[in-house]
């Protein structure tokens, strides 16, 4: 049998080293012998020399480039750090252990004395190289690296600037656990440092508890409003449905004095957190701590939008909502929540008191109104929606009212009585006319429906209005004895002659139409 893959000669098998050439042969073993030292520290646990060599096609084993200039001021000196590519130090962080090709890292140092600056760059076969100057009287000059200076100003630069955070954490979470790395925070005095070390150790704290720690720590330690902010959204998206984690985030947000961060930080919160009343208590204690109308609002719309919320939590935030500072914010977050409030009696009770605590009568209104409009509003309930826009600060507004109530007062008789109750409240006559004409519009008129809506006209002080609602009402009435003998005793009592022929006559005209 002939072999299709034979082994090729040991000629061909050399052939590619005469190919390209033996300088290239070296490095590829020189290449190799460096991968295999990186691999070999990595799997020893050195603390500050781990690698990530899985990052295909990666120049340089390691994390992504870190990019970072910043200036930290001291009592004495300010310090100053460029960092642009990787970096690697020493166990001890006395020196630069590997940095990558193509990066640099420069630390300067001005103080009384002058300014000091090192850089490292990498040189062609892979080695650290140092550089040093100082700026005295003749500018700057090149001076010779001082090994014991380094020791000292390293150390500092780590920690003031955040560089090589994620090794340093894993490092020392490896040797000394969460108190350790905890420990070694609180001698920063950089927040956004801080913060990138609190975020790098919740990524090797899988332990509930361990989260829990870092998120009241952070909250003891991190200054900054900013930083805190960001640092608990992150706590909160790795957090899942944990209540002990979710409520010590939303207490440490007592932490957070500015109010657009403290809302946005609840209304991740709002997406992730256990619906239980606990939890949500917590939640609603935070959000009443929110000076602006606009935030708070938009953290309790956040968790009223949850489609699991239960009536008790919906009840709850409506609850929260009557502090809202604002006419608009309040108003806005009812009628978004109206069609739920609809559903459920003890959720209704609070919408209806909310509402109450609205001063601006077309919010008010509004707010209201939008109950009636996705068909949910139970008929038996209209009385009490009605009661709470009696106090409207206009006819306008409390004859709009009952108007967007006509269709679910048109369901009950006992709705139906509710809102001509309701209409003697609207004190113009123009208004309440266009309030009954609706009514009659959208009911179906029995005799005793048909009774009582002509005695409410017949409340109109203007022969013109009480003739024009007349004229309106005909069409609608039915014709039987005892309700057309009524609408003639009210049209008699319009003194107008002109006016009170017109209403007659409409009746008329509608007998002789349905003849």
């Amino acid at each position: 049998m002939t072999d299709h893959n034979p082994s090729p000669p040991v000629s061909r098998r050399r052939g590619w080293r005469r190919f390209l050439g033996w300088p290239l042969y070296v490095a590829s073993l020189v290449t190799l012998l460096l991968v295999a030292f990186v691999v070999k520290q990595a799997q020893h646990g050195d603390p500050y020399f781990v690698f990530d060599t899985s990052r295909t096609g990666a120049a340089f084993p390691g994390e992504e480039p870190e990019a970072l200039s910043m200036r930290i001021r001291g009592l004495d000196h300010t310090l100053e750090v460029k960092l642009n590519g990787w970096v690697a130090f020493t166990e001890d962080e006395s020196d630069v252990a590997l940095i990558a090709p193509d990066s640099e890292l420069v630390i300067a140092i001005k103080g009384p004395d002058g300014k000091r600056i090192i850089k490292f760059v990498s040189n062609d076969d892979g080695d650290v190289q140092r550089y040093a100057w100082e700026y005295n009287d003749d500018g700057k000059v090149e001076i010779e690296v001082d090994k014991e200076w380094l020791a000292q100003i390293i150390p500092e630069a780590i920690r003031a600037s955040g560089m090589n955070a994620k090794h340093r954490v894993h490092g020392i979470y490896q040797h000394e656990g969460l108190e350790g790395v905890l420990d070694e925070i609180e001698d920063m005095h950089s927040a956004e440092v801080q913060t990138r070390y609190y975020m790098e150790l919740m990524r090797f704290a899988s332990v509930p508890d361990e989260l829990y720690n870092i998120v009241w720590h952070a909250a003891d330690n991190v200054g900054s409003d900013a930083a805190l902010h960001e640092l608990l959204v992150y706590a909160a998206k790795r957090a899942g449905d944990d209540q002990d984690i979710a409520v010590a985030i939303l207490q440490a947000s007592d932490e957070v004095s500015n109010d657009y961060h403290k809302s946005s930080l609840l209304q991740v919160m709002a997406g992730t957190m256990p619906l239980d009343s606990g939890t949500v208590e917590v939640y609603v204690s935070a959000a009443d701590d929110i000076d602006s109308g606009y935030e708070k609002a938009q953290a309790l719309r956040s968790l009223l939008r949850r489609p699991d919320a239960s009536p008790k939590i919906l009840a709850m935030l409506l609850r929260a909502a009557e502090d809202i500072d604002g006419d608009y914010e309040q108003a806005e977050l009812l009628r978004e929540s109206a069609h739920l409030a609809a559903q459920y009696e003890e959720v209704l009770e609070r919408y209806i008191e909310a509402a109450q605590q609205i001063a601006s009568g077309w919010e008010r209104r509004t707010a209201l109104a939008a109950l009636a409009k996705g068909g949910e509003l139970p008929p038996d309930k209209l009385d009490d929606v009605l009661a709470a826009g009696q106090d409207l600060d206009s006819d306008y507004e409390r004859a709009e009212l009952l108007r967007d109530m006509a269709d679910v007062a048109a369901e009950s008789a006992q709705a139906y009585m509710a809102y001509l109750e309701a209409s003697q409240y609207v004190e113009g006559d123009h208004a309440r006319r266009r309030v009954l004409e609706e009514l009659s519009r959208k009911a179906r008129l029995n005799t005793d429906a048909a009774l009582a809506l002509l005695e409410a006209a017949g409340t109109l002080r203007s022969d013109w209005e009480r003739s024009q609602m007349l004229q309106e009402v005909a069409r609608h009435l039915p014709r039987n004895e005892e309700v057309v003998k009524r609408y003639k005793e009210v049209c008699e009592s319009i003194e107008n002659d002109e006016e009170r022929e017109q209403a007659l006559a409409a009746l008329e005209r509608d007998q002789e139409d349905q003849r």
